[in-house]
């Protein structure tokens, strides 16, 4: 035990007080693994770099944006939970573009931040004729985290039951999203 102290005092820093840091313990050790989200924010996000400092050679991580400007990384921050809770439910996502002559398919995944969901996009290929932007639940309620998202988002509403069609993914899709033009919104 005294190595692993050893180990952690040598390689990380913190502003805590050994008492803030029992306190932290004795608030966290009751809490079951499953409602633990864990995130992350390193190079793969764009958002923090590598700096040497000039003046001593220190390695640092800085915001890309500049010494002091945290913007972005406020943004990034300000849903990831929610996302968090998204990726524990392991959502498999389709938009299909039932809009003739427009690509709203993409705009609506951007619009989720599909960079951070896994979403697929494509035509609507039935035989239906929409005239207004509907979500698709196919798992009958057994993923809230996701719907919640979908509708808090899109401001859409929720058919009764699953898609009656042909899904864009062989393996199927927990949510089908069909937009048209009532999607664009000012």
């Amino acid at each position: 035990l005294n190595n692993l102290l050893t180990d952690f005092a040598d390689h990380f820093r913190t502003n805590f007080e050994p008492i803030e840091l029992r306190r932290l313990y004795s608030l966290t050790k009751e809490i079951h693994e499953e409602n633990i989200l864990s995130q992350t924010l390193d190079g793969e996000t764009g958002l923090i770099c590598d700096y040497i400092a000039p003046e001593d050679g220190q390695y640092l991580l800085i915001p890309c944006a500049g010494f002091g400007d945290f913007q972005n990384i406020r943004e990034y921050w300000k849903n990831q939970f929610v996302v968090a809770r998204i990726a524990s439910e392991n959502p498999k996502i389709e938009i299909q573009n039932a809009a003739k002559g427009e690509a709203l398919a993409q705009t609506t995944a951007d619009l989720l931040g599909s960079s951070r969901l896994p979403i697929e996009t494509g035509n609507f290929s039935g035989d239906a004729l929409y005239t207004e932007s509907v979500i698709y639940d196919n798992t009958g309620g057994k993923k809230p985290h996701t719907l919640s998202y979908l509708q808090e988002a899109l401001r859409i509403k929720t058919a009764s039951g699953p898609f009656p069609f042909k899904n864009l993914t062989p393996s199927g899709a927990d949510f089908v999203i069909i937009v048209t033009a009532d999607i664009k919104r000012p």
